[in-house]
């Protein structure tokens, strides 16, 4: 068996001689233990609760396989500490982000002192920020006074 990051936050599992059965009871394993990992910052555990506001789902278009980005960054900063990609039809969920998710090397979420969590709905599926994409954001997040649980509507549309 053979297990391959293939970029970013995406691993793919290569399984060889199993059964279909065997194959899918590994894979909802799998999912059950990534979801169930707590990461502790400052010692806190760390965990983000996304979901999509009814009322932006009845006035937009917004479809099941666009790409919500959820990011924790640095307070006043544009670059993301940490980062899950996941699809608009896997919301409401809860993730984790952690230090392993780091966009660049020693720059993690434990380096700031003070964080803001967002999670975006990408129109065309990039990182990058356009008008027209919708956004959902924390209030400002103190080290050691984190919430057991971080909560993200995504409500608003980026003008």
């Amino acid at each position: 068996d053979t297990l391959a990051r293939l970029g970013g936050d995406e691993f793919g599992v290569l399984m060889e001689h199993c059964s279909m059965d065997h194959a899918h009871r590994v894979a909802i394993s799998l999912q059950n233990a990534v979801q169930d990992h707590q990461f502790v910052w400052q010692g806190q555990i760390f965990k983000v609760s996304v979901s999509i506001a009814p009322e932006l789902l009845q006035a937009h278009d917004i479809k099941p396989e666009q790409t919500v980005f959820i990011y924790a960054r640095a307070w006043g900063a544009k670059m993301p500490l940490a980062i899950q990609r996941v699809r608009v039809a896997d919301l409401p969920l809860v993730v984790s982000l952690d230090d392993s998710m780091a966009m660049a090397k020693g720059m993690g979420i434990s380096t700031a002192s003070e964080l803001q969590v967002l999670a975006r709905i990408s129109q065309d599926g990039g990182a990058i920020a356009k008008a027209g994409d919708w956004l959902g954001q924390s209030l400002k997040l103190q080290q050691g006074s984190l919430p057991e649980e971080v909560t993200i509507v995504i409500s608003q549309t980026i003008p």
